[in-house]
């Protein structure tokens, strides 16, 4: 479950832990609620302790997502798409290759399907 402010002066908002696919480095995405779709706005670098201390892992967001106009993409290498391995994490994708190997688990893999679901935690 995400974070949701019920006063409505707050957006939901979450952040969503990935890998960069060229360097492995761990970021954080954030992702605000816009009517049905999760929106990536803003993505970050951050050490692997504080992103385990933030629990940026521990929650789920599930729906469509889109990446805002503004989205600088992936921290350490600019890649502006998200891929997710089959093993359940997130990584930064340049859209265009057909075979992909998670930065996670180092399984390779093709392309095939969509997300609809993401790990992530609350952003105070």
């Amino acid at each position: 479950m995400s974070y949701a402010d019920t006063s409505g002066t707050r957006p939901a908002v979450t952040i969503v832990s990935a890998r960069c696919s060229h360097t492995g480095r761990l970021f954080g995405i954030r992702f605000e609620r816009m009517g049905e779709t999760w929106v990536g706005t803003w993505a970050f670098a951050i050490k692997e302790a504080r992103a385990s201390r933030e629990g940026y892992d521990r929650n789920e967001i599930r729906g469509q997502f889109a990446f805002d106009e503004n989205y600088p993409g992936c921290p350490y290498c600019e890649e502006q798409s998200l891929v997710q391995c089959s093993c359940g994490k997130a990584a930064c994708y340049d859209g265009k290759a057909k075979k992909v190997k998670c930065p996670w688990c180092r399984t390779q893999g093709v392309i095939e399907g969509s997300v609809d679901r993401l790990s992530g935690g609350r952003d105070r």
